[in-house]
């Protein structure tokens, strides 16, 4: 027996079972072929072999042989199921068997899917009101000090920290933080809010520097990129004038540079995601200065499967029989490669293949074969690889 098409209920090779509802009614129809040298009788039936659930059978009957299928004649079988209750995947195999009831040819199957029940909405909540606390300390301070900025923002939906000179949009904030500023004069900072029906709140503190005049000149200091991802590195730029007994360059209070020139460069590789305070101090006779940045460092964004789909198809046959390996990986993918590992070994299928393709492989041994597939990511990092496992049974005897 050979099978020729799904006349119903067509499962796409198990990628895309029927859905049907717990207990429903359906009929599943082949279309076979008789390829042996012996016409079916009325003793010849289509039967109920095994499947992947105890629940797989689906309530099927045989199917007995009405008439004659003479060999090379197609013929038809049609089964009445039931879906089962339980939510899941369901793929029952059905086999011939001739008038002494022994099994034979290829093994065809029916496969759906029961879907979960919905699950219930939760009952509406209401939306919290918005809390939000901004604080400073101290708000005066002598030029070149540190100044403490906390806030609490919270059931919000933004959040921006920014002074006098800076655009909003390019400074936003975790809803609940801290940070240490050096105004280089006297200027506003303010906290701008927005809630989560979209209004905006802005709370405003202005901090008074009073000057040193004969303290050194920090005319440059910056830190490149201000955000950034994990891994990566930023450049800190300063440039310093004026008389200058030392100059420190630090990161969250920690030295990165103690001793620094006037003027310079520095690179610094931040070890992981979180924020980064970098500061620069210069201190001569005249007094002291300071100015600082905060540095974000992003974790990467989880990366996508290389690999989307791999599947074989039958996944349990008899010896001689043939499956069809299935696959698509990401489309920018390289050196996919298909290798089948079994009694005989491993075996390369497959080299340089598309990113959508297929294969099908023969087996002449019985056995269990595990089918891999390895596909390098876009970026050229390490390969991925998936499997999926094939069982091979020897022949039956030919009927009789």
């Amino acid at each position: 027996m050979a099978w020729v098409q799904d006349l119903s209920f067509d499962d796409n090779n198990m990628k895309n079972p029927p859905t049907l509802n717990p207990g429903q009614p359906f009929t599943k129809s082949w279309r076979v072929r008789n390829s042996g040298t012996c016409p079916w009788t009325p003793g010849y039936m289509l039967t109920y072999m095994r499947g992947n659930n105890p629940l797989a059978q689906m309530g099927g009957q045989p199917a007995p042989v009405v008439g004659q299928a003479n060999p090379g004649q197609t013929y038809d079988f049609s089964v009445n199921l039931v879906a089962p209750v339980p939510p899941g995947i369901y793929q029952g195999f059905w086999q011939m068997r001739n008038a002494s009831g022994v099994p034979f040819g290829q093994t065809i199957w029916v496969g759906i899917q029961v879907p979960a029940p919905p699950t219930p909405l939760p009952p509406a909540t209401q939306t919290p009101s918005p809390f939000i606390q901004f604080n400073a300390n101290p708000t005066t301070v002598n030029q070149g000090q540190p100044v403490n900025f906390s806030w609490n923002a919270q059931n919000v939906r933004e959040v921006y920290f920014y002074h006098d000179g800076q655009n909003w949009q390019n400074h936003g904030v975790p809803g609940v933080g801290s940070t240490v500023e050096y105004p280089p004069q006297s200027m506003n900072y303010y906290l701008r809010v927005v809630q989560t029906n979209n209004e905006v709140q802005t709370r405003q503190i202005f901090i008074t520097v009073i000057p040193t005049p004969n303290a050194p000149e920090i005319r440059e200091f910056y830190v490149q990129p201000a955000q950034l991802l994990e891994g990566q590195c930023v450049a800190i730029y300063w440039d310093v004038r004026g008389e200058v007994n030392k100059i420190t360059i630090s990161k969250d209070n920690q030295p990165l540079w103690d001793g620094a020139p006037l003027s310079g460069k520095l690179d610094d590789c931040p070890k992981s995601a979180g924020q980064y305070n970098y500061t620069i101090n210069a201190n001569g006779p005249g007094g002291a200065n300071s100015r600082a940045q905060t540095v974000t460092v992003l974790a990467p964004p989880p990366q996508e499967p290389v690999i989307k789909n791999f599947s074989a198809a039958p996944e349990w046959m008899y010896v001689g029989e043939c499956t069809v390996v299935q696959w698509t990986t990401d489309t920018k993918a390289t050196n996919i490669t298909l290798k089948r590992q079994g009694p005989d070994g491993e075996v390369i299928l497959k080299q340089d293949a598309l990113p959508m393709d297929g294969k099908q492989d023969c087996i002449a041994k019985i056995g269990d074969y595990t089918y891999i597939l390895e596909a390098t990511p876009p970026n050229g990092g390490a390969p991925e690889s998936a499997k999926t496992l094939v069982h091979v049974e020897p022949i039956q005897p030919a009927p009789k």
